[in-house]
């Protein structure tokens, strides 16, 4: 039986351990989910789906990377040139 209002289920990692994965995050090594999914159940033991490990990406406010796209026609003369000539506000 439930109580309310439902908290569900803890959180498989300690504040120690998030902690832990945050800087492993930073220093930029993990590309994709399954790749921290796998780094997690190594290091600490514990084993997240990939819609769990997004989840406590969430939480703990680690967002996707994505790079800008740009213009394949783009002209670099032009563009370093309007950089050099632009306003500084």
């Amino acid at each position: 039986m439930l109580c309310y209002p439902y908290q569900g289920r803890a959180c498989g990692l300690s504040e120690k351990q998030k902690e832990q994965f945050n800087a492993y995050l930073a220093k930029d090594q993990v590309q994709l989910l399954h790749e921290a999914k796998h780094y997690v159940q190594k290091q600490f033991g514990v084993c997240y789906s990939t819609s769990g490990l997004r989840k406590l990406f969430e939480r703990i406010k680690v967002k996707k990377k994505t790079g800008r796209p740009s213009n394949y026609r783009r002209d670099e003369k032009g563009a370093r040139a309007f950089k050099k000539t632009s306003f500084n506000w």
